[in-house]
């Protein structure tokens, strides 16, 4: 090669080279990160319908809801409650059941077990034991009004749906000789092992 040529072709090449530089965009001037975006805030349940809050759209739906729910968990009583508002007493006596254990819960949460326990007892759930329940939360003020008067009227609505325990008697045979109770001064009572 032509030592001309190559001290030539040598000038060209700087040349574009030195244009390059002259004609590159400026650096990037260092930029802060970006701010870190907060995470998405989560979705909110979506709000239940109804007066006590139904979750579900029937009383068939509401008590299979709570069926597969874990037992005392919030989900099973807010089928249960819902399946009461939909005409279940027995849900209204399970719901109540849970609410009204005056150990667990809060004295508000006993006041809506025993009020969901009357509306069952009005509508004969559980042979009386709705009623009876709700009966001895008036007669012992854990955490709730103590009221004799409607303790005693609940426990006679207990008798008369079918409760024995308690109630009155004149014969053991009124008592239910299989359930282990006995007639005793007019009441039937647990018998006495000996």
């Amino acid at each position: 090669m032509n030592s001309s040529l190559f001290v030539a072709l040598v000038i060209v090449i700087a040349g574009c080279k030195q244009d390059a530089a002259v004609q590159a965009p400026p650096a990037p001037k260092p930029t802060e990160p970006p701010a870190a975006t907060p995470p998405p805030a989560p979705a909110a349940a979506p709000k239940p319908a109804g007066p006590i809050g139904t979750p579900c759209k029937t009383r068939e739906a509401c008590l299979e809801a709570a069926a597969a729910a874990r037992y005392g968990s919030p989900e099973q009583r807010a089928a249960l409650e819902s399946a009461c508002e939909l005409g279940s007493s027995q849900a209204c006596h399970d719901a109540g059941n849970q609410l009204a254990d005056h150990v667990n819960n809060s004295a508000e949460d006993v006041a809506r077990g025993v009020a969901l326990l009357e509306r069952a007892c009005t509508g004969g759930a559980a042979r009386g034991w709705s009623c009876e329940q709700a009966s001895l939360a008036y007669a012992t003020g854990e955490k709730f009004v103590i009221d004799k008067a409607k303790s005693k009227e609940l426990h006679a609505r207990a008798c008369k749906q079918g409760l024995v325990q308690g109630c009155p008697c004149k014969t053991t045979a009124q008592c239910g000789e299989n359930e282990g109770l006995v007639c005793e001064q007019g009441t039937c009572v647990t018998a006495e092992v000996q």
